[in-house]
C-alpha cells in the first residue's frame, strides 16, 4: 500500500490541525482500549508513556523523559512496572552501549 503524496497547495495549518487531531484521537482511542483491557491497573501517566512507545518506534528512556515532561528516574520506575506487565521491554541500542531503546511488546500490540 503507497500513500499519496500530500498535496501542496493545502493551508499549513489545516494540516497541523488534522494532525494534532488524530494524533489526539490515536491516543484517547488506545487509552480507552488499555483501560478496558486492564481496568484501574494501568494508570494514566503510563498509558501516555506507552502512548509515546507504541507511536514513536524505538525511542531511548531520556527522550521518554522529555516527550513526557518528566525525569529520567520517573520514567525508569514507569518501565519497570510496564515491563512487569509485559507492555515494553528494553534492549541494547546499536549506536550507544551506555544506552537501552524501549519497545512496545507483542502483548501490548493486542490491547
Amino acid at each position: 500500500m503507497t500513500i499519496p503524496p500530500i498535496p501542496t497547495d493545502l493551508d499549513k495549518t489545516i494540516l497541523t490541525d488534522a494532525t494534532n487531531r488524530l494524533n489526539s484521537l490515536s491516543i484517547h482511542m488506545m487509552l480507552r482500549v488499555s483501560q478496558a483491557t486492564h481496568g484501574d491497573e494501568i494508570t494514566p501517566a503510563r498509558q501516555s508513556l506507552l502512548s509515546v512507545i507504541v507511536f514513536g518506534g524505538p525511542v531511548n528512556v531520556s527522550e521518554l523523559a522529555r516527550a513526557e515532561n518528566v525525569s529520567v528516574p520517573a520514567v525508569t520506575r514507569m518501565l519497570d512496572a510496564l515491563e512487569a506487565d509485559g507492555l515494553a521491554h528494553r534492549e541494547p541500542s546499536e549506536d550507544d552501549r551506555r544506552a537501552v531503546n524501549v519497545l512496545p511488546t507483542e502483548a501490548q500490540a493486542f490491547m
